[in-house]
């Protein structure tokens, strides 16, 4: 009875959206291809970042750039919005880390000892402490108050999208090899076989944690043409199918409305190190 309910109410929701018009049009002022960007919680602004190693952060409403900011040597590859808006930070393809005040668009912090190589991407945890990113081999995580590295997790794959959960214990990762492995930042167990699993029709490009961390959507590499619902700690997930710009639950009969248990998952054969 509770998944149906939970059915109907995010079948609603995504009608919802679906009437609204999404299109947010952001002028190209960029010289190079953009490669990522990100809107702040408060709604004010969008950030945006490119091939020609420069930021920008726009004014939502006016589509106005309001600052460029200027000091990566390489490709900025992901720009992040601290929960407060106060903060920007970007990560770049030399594996650079900056911190940059939003109301100045002065860098008031620069690192390049957490990533040898390209930042694939980079998140805050909801209290605003902790700042974690993820290359092509690992994690790490860094308190932002005292400046030093906290923790350092070696991924099995490229690491592609990153998140906290909300309470700020554990993150999530979407990794090159199909994973999705989940990694406690306040113990030595570190990778958390529980929660983790491979995604058997494809990689996992995005995804993002629900509010009480009990859920997780998926996006994946495949011609499924669908989005995964999964219950953490749970072998199941359920269909979201995508059909007409429309997002709708279905079962295999095509019948909205409805959720499925579907057995996509298998369990991770590797228990990730955590790197000293």
């Amino acid at each position: 009875m509770k998944t149906n309910v939970l059915a109907v109410v995010l079948l609603l929701f995504f009608q919802s959206i679906n009437a609204q018009d999404l299109t947010l049009k952001i002028p190209t002022a960029h010289t190079a291809w953009i490669t990522g960007f990100d809107i702040s919680h408060n709604g004010k602004y969008v950030a945006t970042c490119a091939y020609d190693n420069s930021i920008k952060i726009w004014d939502y409403h006016t589509k106005k750039e309001l600052r460029l900011l200027n000091g990566h040597e390489d490709i900025v590859n992901t720009v992040r919005f601290s929960p407060n808006d106060s903060l920007l930070a970007s990560g770049d393809g030399s594996g650079i880390v900056k911190i940059w005040r939003v109301s100045t668009g002065e860098c008031v912090y620069s690192t390049d000892t957490l990533f040898s190589n390209s930042v694939n991407d980079l998140n805050f945890s909801n209290d605003g402490r902790l700042l974690a990113g993820c290359n092509n081999w690992v994690i790490n995580v860094f308190d932002l108050y005292k400046k030093t590295e906290i923790a350092r997790f070696e991924l099995s794959g490229r690491g592609q999208k990153i998140a906290f959960f909300p309470d700020g214990s554990k993150l999530a990762c979407a990794e090159s090899d199909s994973s999705f492995s989940v990694w406690s930042v306040k113990d030595s167990t570190a990778f958390i076989e529980q929660l983790s699993f491979n995604y058997i029709h494809g990689d996992v490009n995005d995804f993002f944690l629900s509010k009480d961390g009990r859920y997780s959507f998926i996006a994946a590499n495949t011609t499924i043409n669908n989005i995964r619902m999964h219950i953490m700690g749970e072998r199941t997930a359920f269909v979201l199918m995508v059909m007409l710009h429309l997002l709708k639950l279905y079962t295999p009969e095509k019948q909205p409305m409805c959720f499925i248990p579907w057995p996509i998952l298998k369990t991770p054969t590797r228990r990730a190190p955590v790197l000293k």
